[in-house]
């Protein structure tokens, strides 16, 4: 019995007049001698695999002039990716050197010693990248393909006007560019034992350093945090006498200059020590912004803070990070905690195109409280990274840790890494990790990493992390009270920072917070 059988470019139409299954060879190549064989009987698994087959030997069959050129391209875009690969790597190895070649002001003292310390371990020190599991999701592109360069712009008071709250009227410190500035700074109402100055014009009897300076920076820190103590101008320091209470919070307000040159980056690096004796305790707000408000945010801020405390010592430290949409913002916070004493950090970031924030906490003893509480919000190409790492050693201690973050845009991106660690003697320890996040725009990412190690076995530990748009229900339950569904949503959103921000004790401050918050939340929504 006999059958015919068409063969086109779209598919096989096939006519069936028999049911014998033979096969018959229908097509060679010269050059790779491959046979096609065609089935007499036809089914679909027949169909698709003849199908395959054919389009694999047409695409053999290509003429050898087209077959020339995909080779040519292929090895163009090889050699292609092969320079950008190249360039990066060179980028890299240079710019460490580059932006060691440029100092904030001239050092003196112990300031000298770490300085010479961190550029010793910065010779051998390479710019991370996403290879390393710490850096896995904070692109450095952007910054280390621009040129670095020294600052150059001044501040007046109408410019620290614009960042002054009640709370700290008489005790603000500004720094501009990194470097201290008598003349917008003032101290008047901090009250008796607590000192706050540029570590060159500390007394010796004023030197209550619980080990040298720069040691938390040496042992945790990352390359930034060691630029920082290589290129820094000197020292801002808080220091509390044993007993004593500041009568207001020490607002640290630092400013940083645009660059003018096309494609380059303004750097400062910034460091705050925050010196708390024995029983007493401090506030403190360090606040980061542009020195013009409105510019390209050409500059990288490179910012590093040891906290040191004594026994029974309690510190509340706010963290508010307003930078420019173009900058890039680095910062480092390192905290030991001996007995008893008592730490709370408030951290805020809003603004930057990348921001990140590295804490890490040592409790050196036993009875040692620990709060954090981290806010995030990412708006239109922002990356805002927060890298915690808590360390207990001691028993009868607690710690809280509350991260939310919002990406209201589709080209925003949140990145947490919280790293809880319960060590054996840590018995009898409390610890509890908690993130939440709400992504308001399709392709918003988050990427998260809350770790508790428990090692010790009579403890009390809970972690947890929620990612989630709004919910219908929530939202129905506005509409069903005649609340417009926009309205609706913009409530429930800003209600869901409101946790971290009520944290902040000042009321100018947090009012400030919210003013910027809902600004991006508005214009995300349009």
């Amino acid at each position: 019995m006999s059958m015919c059988t068409t063969i086109a470019a779209g598919g096989v139409c096939q006519s069936w007049k028999s049911e014998k299954l033979s096969y018959r060879p229908i097509q060679r190549t010269r050059a790779q001698q491959h046979t096609l064989f065609l089935p007499n009987k036809i089914t679909n698994k027949n169909v698709c695999t003849f199908q395959n087959n054919y389009r694999r030997l047409l695409d053999m069959n290509l003429s050898s002039s087209r077959r020339n050129k995909r080779c040519s391209w292929a090895v163009k875009s090889a050699a292609s990716a092969m320079e950008d690969s190249v360039s990066k790597v060179e980028a890299e190895d240079s710019w460490i050197s580059k932006a060691l070649a440029i100092q904030n002001s001239a050092l003196s003292g112990s300031s000298v010693d770490l300085q010479s310390v961190a550029t010793g371990l910065l010779s051998s020190a390479r710019v991370p990248t996403a290879k390393q599991e710490a850096w896995r999701f904070t692109d450095l592109l952007s910054l280390i393909k621009t040129s670095l360069e020294a600052p150059a712009a001044q501040a007046s008071d109408e410019v620290v006007n614009d960042y002054v709250f009640k709370e700290a009227e008489h005790s603000r410190v500004v720094m501009v560019d990194g470097v201290y500035s008598a003349s917008l700074s003032d101290c008047s109402g901090l009250g008796k034992g607590v000192s706050v100055g540029p570590l060159s014009l500390m007394t010796e009897k004023e030197n209550i350093s619980m080990g040298p300076l720069g040691s938390q920076t040496m042992e945790a820190g990352s390359v930034f945090a060691q630029l920082n103590a290589a290129c820094g101008g000197d020292v801002m320091v808080v220091r509390v006498e044993a007993g004593e209470r500041s009568q207001a919070p020490v607002h640290v307000l630092y400013l940083s200059s645009s660059s003018q040159t096309p494609g380059g980056r303004a750097v400062s690096h910034p460091r705050l020590l925050i010196q708390v004796g024995e029983d007493a305790h401090v506030e403190v707000v360090e606040e980061f912004g542009p020195l013009k408000s409105g510019g390209a945010g050409q500059y990288f801020c490179n910012s590093v803070a040891e906290v040191e405390m004594g026994v029974g010592a309690g510190v509340t430290h706010s963290v508010l990070q307003r930078q420019e949409a173009g900058a890039v913002h680095v910062q480092a916070t390192f905290v030991k905690q001996a007995e008893r004493s008592a730490y709370s950090l408030n951290d805020v970031a809003l603004g930057a195109e990348l921001g990140r924030h590295d804490v890490t906490i040592k409790q050196e003893g036993p009875c040692t409280d620990t709060n954090m509480a981290h806010f995030q919000l990412a708006g239109r190409g922002q990356v805002l990274d927060a890298h915690t790492s808590l360390q207990l050693d001691y028993p009868n201690s607690t710690s809280n840790q509350l991260h939310k973050c919002i990406v209201s845009e589709s080209s925003g991106r949140g990145v947490f890494d919280g790293n809880v660690k319960v060590n054996k003697l840590a018995q009898k320890t409390d610890a509890k990790q908690l993130s939440r996040n709400l992504l308001l725009a399709p392709r918003a990412t988050v990427h998260l990493k809350p770790n508790l190690q428990i090692i010790a076995d009579d403890v009390k530990c809970t972690h947890g992390c929620t990612v989630s748009d709004l919910e219908e229900e929530e939202l129905f339950y506005f509409q069903a009270r005649g609340i417009d569904a926009a309205a609706a949503r913009s409530m429930l959103v800003f209600s869901f920072c409101q946790e971290v921000i009520q944290g902040v004790p000042y009321q100018d401050l947090r009012a400030r917070i919210e003013s910027q918050v809902k600004a991006t939340l508005e214009e995300s929504m349009k």
